[in-house]
């Protein structure tokens, strides 16, 4: 059912490249280390992929429940929290 819809066909097209998500796990995990912050880059790099493809996914979908603004909300909230990083404030704000 989701494969006959053109959102899942077309974010399936991006996002289900093995070399894709490589590239952007290598430059998470960089930005990641040169933070010099407390965390196992690589498995956060997992992770923080994993939750992008998940999102994109239900943005492509056009989930009622998430949109664009929603998904990026739900990914910096995840990389603040396992990062340690203090919430944005705007965002925080528009809670």
């Amino acid at each position: 059912m989701a494969r006959e819809n053109p959102g899942y066909v077309e974010a399936e097209g991006v996002h289900d490249t093995t070399e894709g998500s490589a590239v952007r796990a290598q430059m998470i995990v960089d930005a990641v280390e040169s933070a010099d912050l407390d965390v196992d880059a690589r498995m956060f790099a997992l992770e923080f992929s994993a939750l992008l493809d998940g999102l994109s996914i239900q943005v492509a979908l056009e989930d009622p429940e998430v949109d664009s603004k929603v998904a990026y909300d739900i990914a910096m909230r995840f990389a603040e929290r396992e990062l340690n990083l203090p919430a944005d404030r705007k965002r925080a704000r528009a809670r």
